[in-house]
């Protein structure tokens, strides 16, 4: 089953510093890491791209950690399916996903999310996440 099927939407995700907007400057990885059913990303947004925009500074270093993680892909950006998965934000939960369906896990309880950096794209399918800003510059 085609998510395109499914009538699917995007929910942008708010972050603790505010919406980030779609750019591909808007957010990086420095590090990815899988322990067990958790997935831990750490790197940086540029403030640019958040609504409200922050002006004291212009890069915040975050950890992003998903838990309870029952599926995940990931794809380099060049070859990202823009048309089928055309989000406002880089952070962002697919409402009435075909990956519920698909892999039959409860969409009343695990999220569809997708996590687009500058240099790859993450399908996650999760019960939980969590997001702190760690520090800024």
């Amino acid at each position: 089953m085609s998510d395109r099927d499914c009538n699917i939407q995007f929910k942008s995700i708010e972050t603790p510093i505010g919406y980030v907007m779609s750019g591909r400057g808007a957010v990086y990885i420095d590090s990815f890491e899988q322990k067990n059913n958790m997935l831990i990303f750490k790197g940086e947004i540029n403030s640019r791209f958040c609504i409200p925009e922050y002006q004291n500074f212009k890069w915040y270093s975050y950890q992003l950690v998903l838990k309870n993680v029952k599926v995940y892909k990931c794809e380099n950006i060049e070859v990202y399916p823009w048309k089928e998965w055309n989000c406002d934000s880089p952070f962002s939960e697919v409402i009435n996903s075909g990956w519920h369906k698909q892999y039959k896990i409860d969409g009343n309880i695990y999220k569809h999310l997708i996590i687009e950096t500058y240099d790859f794209v993450y399908f996650v399918l999760c019960k939980e996440f969590e997001m702190e800003i760690v520090k800024s510059r």
